[in-house]
């Protein structure tokens, strides 16, 4: 099953009044544990999650995104905020959600849910975000 995307409502605050930019600013992706509940609401920042994980071959605070891109489609008249995938080699760990933080702002931009606790023993996780983008908003 592919994992579940969702967007916290801290990046959309965050954008409106002016506090991030998503191009310029470090977003990285960083790893939480099982006991962790991430809220996209309640949660604005990585410390009101918790419980990132650590292991063999996990950096604290997770890799940063590579080629993130903020577009629109015109043909569906979608926003979407687009990276390449994350890799994380040589891993030891257990993981549940995946968060997308932007780093320079502090602030929470995604989280994702792997759907259940998932364990990597010596190995790579390679995580392929949906095409249409990490976040994806529709104009109506």
């Amino acid at each position: 099953m592919a994992p579940t995307i969702k967007v916290c409502a801290s990046v959309v605050d965050a954008a409106f009044h002016k506090k991030v930019d998503i191009e310029k600013d470090v977003l990285k992706f960083l790893l939480v544990g099982a006991i962790a509940t991430p809220d996209p609401v309640k949660h604005l920042t990585v410390e009101d999650v918790g419980d990132e994980v650590n292991g063999e071959g996990y950096t604290e605070g997770g890799v940063a995104l590579k080629n993130v891109k903020f577009t629109l489609n015109d043909k569906t008249a979608t926003f979407g905020l687009t990276a390449d995938p994350i890799e994380m080699k040589g891993l030891t760990t257990k993981t549940r959600y995946g968060l997308v933080n932007d780093e320079t702002a502090d602030v929470l931009v995604a989280i994702v849910d792997f759907d259940a606790e998932t364990e990597v023993t010596a190995g790579d996780l390679k995580v392929t975000l949906d095409k249409a983008g990490i976040v994806s908003i529709k104009v109506n």
